[in-house]
C-alpha cells in the first residue's frame, strides 16, 4: 500500500508557526486548515497533514519551535507590525 510521501519538517514548523500567528493553536485545527485554507494549502504545498503529525512534531521539537516563534514575534515587533501586549496581537496597517 502507498502512502503519502515524507513531509518536509521545514513545511509542518512552517504551518504551525503561521497557525499560531493566526490564533490556530490545536493540531486539529491545524489539519483543518491545511484541508480548507487557500493559505495553508498554498503554505503546505497542498499536502495533508493530519492532527498526528502536528502533534508528534510539536512535542519532539516544542522548544525549538517556541524559541523560533519569539524570534519572528520580537522581529515583527522591531519592524511595527507586532505590538507587544497581554494579547500579543498583529496590529493592522
Amino acid at each position: 500500500m502507498a502512502g503519502q510521501p515524507p513531509i518536509h519538517p521545514r513545511i509542518v514548523a512552517w504551518a504551525i508557526l503561521y497557525g499560531l500567528t493566526l490564533g490556530l493553536c490545536s493540531s486539529r485545527k491545524l489539519e483543518d486548515a491545511c484541508r480548507n485554507r487557500l493559505d495553508f494549502l498554498w503554505l503546505v504545498e497542498g499536502r495533508m497533514i493530519d492532527h498526528s503529525t502536528f502533534s508528534k512534531f510539536r512535542t519532539r521539537i516544542d522548544k525549538e519551535l517556541k524559541q523560533v516563534f519569539r524570534q519572528i514575534i520580537l522581529l515583527g515587533h522591531g519592524m511595527g507590525v507586532v505590538c507587544l501586549t497581554k494579547s500579543a496581537r498583529m496590529v493592522p496597517g
